[in-house]
C-alpha cells in the first residue's frame, strides 16, 4: 500500500534509501510566491527532516549497512517545506491532492500550525471520505495541551511520541485529539547534509549546531580534548578540535574563542551517527558536530589547515538522530501500510480502528489529577498522552483477524449495449479490476455510475423484473462489533414507475 510523504523532499542517491520505482517515486509541487526556488525538487532535501522520515518508513533492510525502515513500502514523495523546513497552508493542500492523484492511500504530515484552515479542513474531510485515504500527522512537540492543525482535525490521526522507556516524551503535545503513540525520542535514521569539513582533498559530512554562528572559515586544526583541560596549543584563527562529553556546547565553544579559535568541530563519543539535533547558545563561531568514527579518522589531520564549508554543491549522505513527533508519525504510517497490505478489502476507517484497537493502552500518572491542563480524559480507553495506547503493529493484525472488515465503498457501472434493453452492470470495489458483472434490462438505453457503501458481496445484489406495481426486499448480513451474533438488516424497493420491466437494483450498501 503506498505511502505519500509530505515534507522537505528526498535524498535520492542514499545508499539506505530506494532509488528506482515502484519503491519511490515523486511529484514536484513548487510553490508560488516569496520563497520559490530552483531546489524546490522532490528528490532534493536540503533540510533532512523528509529524508529522515522516509528512512523510517523505507529504510533498505538488506544491505547491511545503516538503519532499517519497516520494509518494502512504495513511497510517494512530494514537497510542502522550503529548504529550511517551513511552508504555507496552500502548498500543503496541494501536495496533499498531489498525493492523492499519484495514488496515495496513506498521507504522512509531519508538520503543522496553530491555525484551523477551513479549506484544508474540508479538504481533508473529502478525501477521508471519499478517496478512502488515511491521514496521519504530528502532534507537536511545545510538550503542553497545544492543538495541531491536521493533527487536530477530525479526518486525520494525531500522533504523538514515547521515550524509549514507553514513556510519553517530555516534548509530545497532549490532548483529546492524540490519538495513537510511537517512538520519537532519539531516533536514527537516514539524513543528508551539505555541511561539510574540508581537509584540502576530501569533504567530510557534518551537520551546524543549531544557535551557532553560520559562516565559513578556514584555519589549523588543534587538538583541545573534551574542553576541560584546554587545547593542546594556543593558536590565533585555529578551528578547535573537541570531544563530546558532558561539558555543554556553549562551554567548549566560548573556551575555544579564549584560544584565539574562528570556529569548533565537536565530534560525538559514541558509536551513533553525527546528531543535528545539538544546540548552544554561543553564537560567536560556527561549530559543527561530525560522527564518532569521522573524528577518529580526522584526528589525523590535527596540526593541519582545515575548513568549515556550510554549503558544499554536492549532498553528503549520512544518519542523525532526531526527535519530535514527526519522526513518530512516520513510524504509524508504516505501520499502517503494512497492515492495510495485509487486508486489501479494509476501508480507511477499518484500519483505522485497527490501529487504534491494537495499541499497548498505557496510563499516565498526572492523568487523574490534570484536567486543569488538559491532560485527562473522560475516556477510559483514550487519554490524552497517549492516545489509545502505543503503536502495536502485530495486536492491529490480530484484531483484524479476528474482526472482519466490511470494506471500502463499491460502485456499481450500468454501460450502454446499444440496444433499448440490454445493458451491463457490474458491481466491485471501486479499486477493482474484476468487478462482478451481470445482465439486466433496462427500459432506455443509458450510461450511468453509482457510488455506494460499504463493499458489495457477490450475493447482496439481486436481479429481478417488475411486470407491476410491487415489492421486492433483500437482506444484508453483518457481524455486530464483539462477533457474539448475526444482525440482519432488510432492504426495500417499491416499484413508483409505472413503466413494466424496469429494473430494480438493491445493495448492503444502502442498507447501512
Amino acid at each position: 500500500v503506498p505511502v505519500c510523504l509530505v515534507d522537505t523532499g528526498y535524498a535520492l542517491g542514499h545508499p539506505d534509501l530506494p532509488i528506482m520505482p515502484p519503491e519511490v517515486t515523486g511529484v514536484d509541487n513548487p510553490p508560488t510566491g516569496y520563497y520559490e526556488r530552483d531546489t524546490w525538487r522532490w528528490d532534493k532535501d536540503f533540510d533532512g527532516h523528509g529524508t529522515h522520515s522516509a528512512g523510517i518508513i523505507c529504510g533498505t533492510r538488506e544491505n547491511d549497512i545503516g538503519i532499517a525502515g519497516a520494509g518494502k513500502i512504495p513511497i510517494i514523495i512530494t514537497r510542502a517545506l522550503d529548504d529550511e523546513g517551513n511552508g504555507r497552508e496552500s502548498d500543503v493542500r496541494s501536495a496533499v491532492e498531489q498525493c492523492k492523484n499519484a495514488g496515495a492511500k496513506i498521507i504522512s504530515l509531519s508538520l503543522g500550525g496553530d491555525v484551523v484552515v477551513p479549506l484544508s479542513q474540508q479538504l481533508y474531510k473529502d478525501y477521508y471520505e471519499n478517496e478512502d485515504i488515511l491521514f496521519l500527522a504530528a502532534a507537536g512537540n511545545k510538550g503542553g495541551n497545544e492543538v495541531l492543525y491536521p493533527a487536530s482535525y477530525e479526518h486525520v490521526m494525531s500522533i504523538g511520541s514515547v521515550d524509549s522507556l514507553k514513556e510519553h516524551a517530555y516534548f509530545s503535545n497532549f490532548n483529546e485529539h492524540v490519538e495513537i503513540a510511537a517512538p520519537g525520542d532519539g531516533v536514527l535514521s537516514t539524513d543528508v547534509t551539505f555541511t561539510a569539513v574540508f581537509d584540502g582533498e576530501k569533504n567530510y559530512p557534518a551537520h551546524s549546531l543549531h544557535g551557532a554562528k553560520i559562516a565559513d572559515v578556514e584555519g589549523e586544526l588543534v587538538y583541545c580534548g573534551i574542553a576541560g583541560s584546554g587545547c593542546d596549543k594556543k593558536v590565533p584563527g585555529m578551528i578547535c578540535f573537541m570531544q563530546r562529553c558532558i561539558i555543554p556546547f556553549s562551554d567548549k565553544m566560548t573556551q575555544c574563542i579564549d584560544y584565539g579559535g574562528v570556529g569548533i568541530i565537536i565530534f560525538n563519543d559514541d558509536e551513533g551517527g553525527a546528531t543535528n539535533n545539538w544546540y548552544t547558545t554561543e553564537t560567536r563561531i560556527p561549530a559543527l558536530s561530525i560522527d564518532l568514527d569521522t573524528g577518529r579518522e580526522f584526528y589525523s589531520k590535527v596540526g593541519s589547515i582545515v575548513s568549515i564549508v556550510q554549503k558544499i554543491d554536492e549532498p553528503q549522505f549520512t544518519y542523525s538522530y532526531k526527535t519530535g513527533t514527526s519522526m513518530s508519525t512516520p513510524f504509524v504510517a508504516a505501520a499502517a501500510a503494512k497492515i492495510w497490505s495485509h487486508y486489501p478489502e479494509c476501508s480507511n476507517a477499518e484500519i483505522r480502528k485497527a490501529l487504534q484497537e491494537g495499541a499497548l493502552y498505557k496510563t499516565k500518572e498526572a492523568d487523574a489529577d490534570a484536567d486543569a491542563d488538559g491532560g485527562a480524559n473522560d475516556n477510559d480507553e483514550h487519554n490524552n498522552y497517549y492516545g489509545h495506547g502505543i503503536l502495536q503493529t502485530a495486536n492491529a493484525l490480530n484484531y483484524l483477524s479476528e474482526n472482519p472488515c466490511i470494506g471500502s465503498k463499491s460502485k456499481i457501472s450500468i454501460q450502454d449495449m446499444g440496444t433499448a434493453h440490454d445493458s451491463l452492470i457490474s458491481v466491485g470495489k471501486v479499486d477493482s479490476s474484476t468487478p462482478n458483472t451481470a445482465k439486466y434490462y433496462r427500459k432506455e438505453p443509458n450510461y450511468d455510475t453509482i457510488e455506494i457503501k460499504p463493499k458489495c458481496k457477490d450475493d447482496m445484489t439481486r436481479e429481478f423484473y417488475r411486470d407491476k406495481r410491487e415489492k421486492k426486499t433483500m437482506t444484508c448480513d453483518k457481524l455486530d462489533k464483539k462477533k457474539t451474533k448475526e444482525i440482519r438488516k432488510t432492504c426495500s424497493v417499491t416499484d413508483v414507475s409505472p413503466s413494466a420491466r424496469e429494473v430494480c437494483i438493491e445493495t448492503c450498501g444502502m442498507c447501512s
